[in-house]
């Protein structure tokens, strides 16, 4: 392998972002200053009463804020850092772990780089990338998978050594970066190789790490945490089956799937990547017999590292919590590359593989672009609080939620008016949210207490959050796709505002 093509790729893995480098703020990432601001180092999930013990992510985030404000690049740039340093760090586990079975270094170089190649371009991982408020995701990525090159580099040695101690370390702070890896023990039984010590007591050594930090944990916050609906989906266990699927059609899509057959580039983008699959496996049905061994445990071990995630439910129409597949495709990847490999010299599946390396790397541009549009929308609306300065409480009719995939509020408009706008001392709730699938050009048209959406592939939420909920059941009498019904007499004598153009407009 040359060293220039590893090189390239990393600078491609770069490049397909660079859409969303200066994207504004959008959604949690409010919420997540506003915390360091107000509360400092642990300002969030570390505390009695949160959802979650992520210390490690919330001093991340502390030294973000002190270094950088209120200036959105530098904390894109990191996160993107974070994305080359995964992409490294795939190459390195594939290239250590095929070496350490016998395979040659040059075939294992050229796995290592399809790997890192298809993890970089995946249009699944725009949100975990672009999305600072989803940081956790890659900072628990790549520690979990330092951890496990660690103890492959430990195995190699046999008897305890200091690269054990590094991968228990590491695997520490990856549970308190984020929880999603904690099944890493079993992973590790399955990818390491030897037997007895070498496997189980290893295993079970990062067993104990993971029960200490639960213990922490379980101090720290005064109980287990998690957010309650995921206890709602555990009891019900064909949704985690659905769920699953879901997260399987999120890892290889190339776009937004709602707009199939609804927008042109993404139709092709999505009719181009079922064309690569297809010629891929029928590379591989030709081959068989013929594939190395071992490909096979790298996706067995894509459904264990999805198993933590299963209980959040994936969006089928939207790449939304796509940012959860990240840590399962860095083991997906290396098993597709084991294969691609071996495949090579079939001219159907590499046609196809290379088809999809670069289908996935326009659907990531093009994801990006999206995530920076969303970005502009959160900023215009609130300018456009900023410019009026209301004398009186302000009731929006609805806020826009997402664009194509990518989030614009959700729950953070308040933090992100005490953060960029603190001249507007006016009270501003939402009564609903509303959903931009397509296109960013879509308004709230007003009249006689009924709302509707200019574009009927758009539709109306109800809002998130306990206290915006109680003012939504008082002011909403019928809310039905892409119209809403406030209740009787509700806008006499209040302030209410629509959205049209990317800004936030008074009604009357």
């Amino acid at each position: 392998m040359k060293p220039w093509a590893f090189w390239a790729v990393l600078a491609l893995g770069a490049l397909v972002y660079l859409p969303a480098l200066n994207a504004f703020f959008v959604a949690d990432d409010h919420l997540i200053l506003r915390r360091m601001q107000e509360q400092g180092l642990f300002g969030i999930a570390s505390t009695p009463g949160t959802l979650f013990f992520r210390p490690l992510t919330s001093a991340l985030y502390y030294l973000d804020y002190r270094l950088w404000g209120l200036n959105p690049l530098p904390y894109h740039l990191v996160s993107l850092g974070w994305h080359l340093v995964c992409m490294v760090l795939v190459f390195r586990l594939a290239v250590r772990w095929l070496m350490g079975r016998g395979h040659p270094p040059e075939q294992s170089g050229w796995v290592g780089l399809g790997a890192m190649a298809l993890f970089g371009m995946l249009p699944a991982h725009t949100e975990a990338v672009v999305w600072i408020a989803s940081r956790a995701d890659l900072t628990a990525c790549a520690l979990g998978l330092a951890s496990l090159l660690c103890l492959l580099s430990a195995s190699e040695r046999g008897k305890w050594n200091l690269y054990d101690l590094l991968a228990w370390l590491l695997f520490g702070l990856g549970l308190v970066a984020k929880e999603s890896i904690a099944l890493l023990p079993l992973i590790a039984l399955i990818l390491l190789g030897g037997s007895g010590f070498q496997r189980w007591g290893r295993a079970l050594a990062l067993v104990g790490v993971l029960f200490a930090y639960m213990v922490v944990r379980t101090v720290v916050i005064q109980g287990v945490g998690g957010y309650p609906e995921g206890m709602q989906a555990l009891q019900q266990p064909y949704r985690l089956g659905v769920h699953l699927a879901g997260y399987g059609l999120q890892m290889v899509s190339p776009t937004v799937l709602f707009s199939f057959l609804r927008d042109g580039v993404d139709t092709t983008l999505i009719a181009l990547t079922v064309l690569g699959w297809l010629l891929w496996g029928w590379g591989l049905l030709k081959a068989r017999g013929t594939l190395p061994k071992g490909w096979g445990l790298w996706f067995g071990v894509v459904l264990l590292a999805l198993v933590p995630v299963l209980a959040f439910q994936p969006a089928l129409g939207h790449p939304l919590n796509s940012r959860y597949t990240y840590l399962a495709s860095a083991f997906g990847v290396i098993g597709w590359a084991m294969v691609g490999y071996s495949l090579w010299r079939v001219p159907t599946a590499r046609y196809g593989m290379l088809l999809l390396v670069g289908v996935y790397a326009v659907g990531s541009w093009r994801m990006a672009s999206s995530w920076h549009t969303a970005g502009e929308i959160a900023r215009s609306t609130l300018q456009s609080l900023l410019e009026a300065s209301p004398s009186e409480p302000v009731w929006l009719i609805s806020i826009p939620d997402h664009y194509r995939g990518a989030y614009i509020w959700r729950t953070s408009l308040g933090d992100a008016i005490a953060l960029f706008a603190p001249e507007v001392r006016q009270p501003v709730t939402s009564l609903s949210r509303f959903t931009l699938r397509l296109r960013p050009e879509v308004a709230i048209e007003y009249r006689n207490g009924v709302a509707q959406l200019s574009s009927p592939e758009d539709l109306f939420l109800k809002p998130e959050g306990d206290t915006a909920y109680a003012e939504w059941q008082s002011a909403v009498r019928k809310m039905e796709g892409n119209r809403l019904e406030l209740a009787e007499n509700f806008a006499e004598g209040r302030m209410l505002w629509s959205f049209s153009e990317g800004r936030f407009v008074p009604v009357r």
